[in-house]
């Protein structure tokens, strides 16, 4: 059987510590010569290096493989070091092996062997496997936010530069890490100076000083004409006063050069706000469904919004945006009153709580699932046991042989560096095996009560708290013609609520992955 190799590894690979190129391609190579597939190397094996998991959008290569399973009908499997390296975006995963399944291509884990066969049990592994990647991108974003946090804290500007400002990179080793920090532009600092100080005269609206600086050459962050809302966002930053005002930190002790003076600064903000009279721009409405909704007729995002009459009552409406990817599209839908759409959302929520008999049926079985994962990952565990010894062995004897002169001390170096990444490479995959077969069995443990019981949360929950179970639960719905046309549950729901919500038609699967099990 001819296959193909898939390998990935992510701009934060250094931060996650993943698998690098060389060791995903031997594994690959190695597993498609043990099972007696067929790669050819210079035209089999597609390679996405230093690109994110989480879309597709950006992965030339991914897509070029694609595009020839489309086509070569020769093409009977693809390898993949694990899941996580075709995506780490559930949605995204679904969609993948749905298409190899349409094109008879079988999916192959190296790491996850328990999973490279069509059993049931296997298919919501591997769903659970895939939502786990999921959550685990979302958690190293955490990680990475809260490093950054922590630096911020320091005095440490954590992000990209503010205008104004540059990215400094110190090539000096300190520990293993690069240090980095933020130091003025010797340009673009002139032009933020020149800003605060016209604005500061009273004389200047938003409007006019983009004008201006578009007309006399200022080039802006994004390289973009310069716009009332961008110019505003300048002169609101904190950080031209000394504070590390990101992510929500609001630290006054910042280590960059301050590039204007406090009493400038309050003096455009007490401008700025005398000029909108006050005016506060946050968001003062939140609407329950706001994020997953769409438009069933052009595939637009549904917005929310308030709508004055001429009899001074106002109504809550969603309604198409009518646009695309920046672009207007031609849509007929008219809005839709909140109260109307929320009405059938809930009866949706109804829908899908599941019974006390089928949340045992399916406790059982996750149990039994745990069990198979517990003796899977044991088997791993000792095969890994059994390669470290061997590492162990071999490079003592590789130090028995320098220290007898047998061999050169850079030749032992390089096969001492080699094991070293070796056993490196399987003390992570073995952390890894513990970590999967305990989280993915709980999560679906929690996923489960909620199940049983989301009706009942619905309708005790405060509106905050509705919300975030809108968006546990739910994927995506579509509304058509004031009515919800389609709903998508997330995963692990996919799998419990099947048979329940199977027998109403709103709710898809063939949008997600066929039946929701591939």
């Amino acid at each position: 059987m001819r296959v193909l190799i898939y390998l990935r590894v992510s701009s934060e690979g250094q931060f996650r510590k993943e698998n690098p190129i060389a060791t995903q391609k031997a594994a690959s190579l190695e597993h498609a010569k043990n099972n007696g597939y067929e790669v050819n190397e210079e035209t089999d094996i597609y390679i996405d290096g230093g690109i994110s998991g989480r879309s597709t959008e950006n992965r030339t290569a991914f897509k070029e493989m694609m595009k020839r399973i489309e086509k070569d009908e020769g093409i009977g499997g693809l390898i993949a070091y694990d899941i996580s390296r075709i995506s780490r975006n559930l949605m995204v995963y679904l969609q993948f092996k749905e298409t190899l399944k349409k094109h008879n291509v079988k999916f192959f884990s190296i790491s996850e062997p328990y999973l490279n066969d069509d059993s049931p049990v296997s298919k919501m592994l591997e769903q659970l496997l895939a939502s786990f990647a999921e959550f685990r991108s979302g958690q190293d974003g955490e990680k990475i936010k809260e490093a950054m946090k922590r630096k911020g804290e320091s005095g440490i500007y954590p992000g990209r530069a503010p205008f104004g400002y540059v990215n400094v990179r110190d090539k000096k080793d300190y520990g293993g890490k690069e240090k980095r920090w933020i130091e003025t532009d010797p340009v673009a600092s002139v032009w933020v100076k020149e800003m605060f100080m016209r604005y500061a005269t009273g004389k200047y609206s938003l409007g006019r000083l983009a004008r201006e600086l578009n007309n006399e050459g200022c080039a802006s962050p994004t390289g973009k004409p310069w716009f009332s809302s961008s110019v505003e966002r300048i002169l609101k930053k904190k950080t031209y006063i000394g504070y590390i005002d990101w992510g929500g930190l609001d630290n006054p002790n910042g280590l960059q050069e301050k590039l204007i003076d406090e009493t400038t600064f309050y003096k455009v903000q007490a401008v700025m706000k005398a000029k909108n009279h006050g005016a506060n721009k946050e968001r003062k409405h939140k609407f329950l469904l706001r994020g997953i909704t769409y438009c069933d007729e052009c595939g637009s995002r549904i917005s929310a919004s308030y709508h004055h009459k001429k009899n001074g009552k106002i109504y809550a409406h969603y309604g198409c945006s009518k646009m695309q990817h920046t672009k207007p599209v031609v849509c007929g839908q008219s809005v839709v009153q909140t109260k109307e759409i929320e009405k059938q959302f809930e009866k949706l929520v109804k829908a899908i709580q599941i019974p006390e008999s089928q949340a045992n049926r399916l406790e059982e079985k996750i149990k039994t699932l745990g069990k198979k994962i517990g003796s899977s990952n044991e088997r791993m565990k000792k095969s890994l046991a059994l390669q470290l010894d061997n590492i162990q062995t071999r490079r003592k004897s590789l130090l028995d042989r320098l220290v007898d002169g047998t061999i050169e001390k850079d030749v032992y170096e390089g096969y001492k560096a080699g094991l070293d990444e070796k056993e490196s490479r399987i003390k992570g995959q073995s952390e890894k095996t513990n970590e999967i077969s305990s989280n993915n069995v709980k999560m679906v443990e929690i996923a489960l009560v909620l199940a049983q019981n989301c009706y009942k949360t619905y309708q005790k929950a405060t509106f905050e708290q509705k919300i975030d179970l809108v968006q546990t639960l739910f994927n995506k719905i579509t509304i058509r013609d004031k009515k919800i046309k389609k709903a998508i549950l997330n995963h692990p729901f996919l799998y419990i609520c099947k048979d329940k919500a199977s027998r109403y038609l709103v709710f898809q699967y063939s949008s997600v992955g066929g039946d929701g099990e591939n």
